[in-house]
């Protein structure tokens, strides 16, 4: 025989329920808030996380740009001062085919100034001190990863690292266009580099 509830234990059951049913959906409510508030939070730290990468990109960009300008500025220093040596050299071998100029005393005694000066000159030595200044910590990496090269294949590639033609390169070493392309191509070679990759590119992310 089913037993037959009084009304007051009816009334007793339903508030009891009731506030079952009133806990259940304050801690739905509080638990919907807390997801809420997680998920913005977390939407911040996202956005933070996004301001920053963008700022680091803007900045390694700007940094990018100004190593650049300065490599730029460095190539134009090197190509004047090739120029003016070998202008110079021209000038030296001008005067010394003409007999009667190199009777002259005081012309001779220039001339052997300017031949002193050339011997002397450290132009090599003076760009790539500049360039390490430019470029921190390159020629060691390479050096590293590729103990093979010689001081001139590291010349030649610090020219290519510049992003130099081989028009510039050649009047640089003084040699044909159709030289410095060979030893850019024996260079390659020697460092072993993958088939489709430039030798720049490579030397970029180096």
């Amino acid at each position: 025989m089913i037993p037959i509830l009084a009304p007051a234990q009816i009334h007793i059951d339903y508030k009891i329920y009731g506030l079952v049913m009133i806990v259940l959906l304050f801690i739905l409510i509080f638990l919907i808030l807390i997801q809420r508030k997680n998920k913005i939070v977390l939407q911040r730290k996202n956005l933070k996380l996004e301001k920053q990468v963008h700022e680091k990109d803007r900045e390694l960009k700007l940094l990018q740009k100004e190593i650049e300008l300065r490599n730029r500025k460095l190539s134009a220093r090197a190509l004047y001062l090739s120029g003016r040596n070998q202008l110079i050299n021209n000038m030296i071998l001008c005067i010394g085919t003409i007999p009667e100029l190199s009777k002259i005393p005081s012309l001779d005694i220039q001339i052997k100034h300017l031949k002193d000066y050339l011997k002397g000159d450290n132009e090599w030595e003076t760009f790539i001190s500049h360039f390490e200044e430019v470029n921190p910590g390159f020629l060691a990496r390479l050096r590293k990863q590729h103990p093979a090269l010689t001081s001139n294949d590291m010349r030649y590639i610090a020219y290519i690292y510049m992003n130099l033609t081989a028009k510039e390169i050649s009047t640089l070493l003084n040699i044909t266009i159709y030289a410095s392309k060979k030893r850019k191509e024996r260079i390659i070679s020697k460092m072993n580099l993958p088939n489709g990759i430039t030798l720049y590119s490579y030397l970029s992310n180096i």
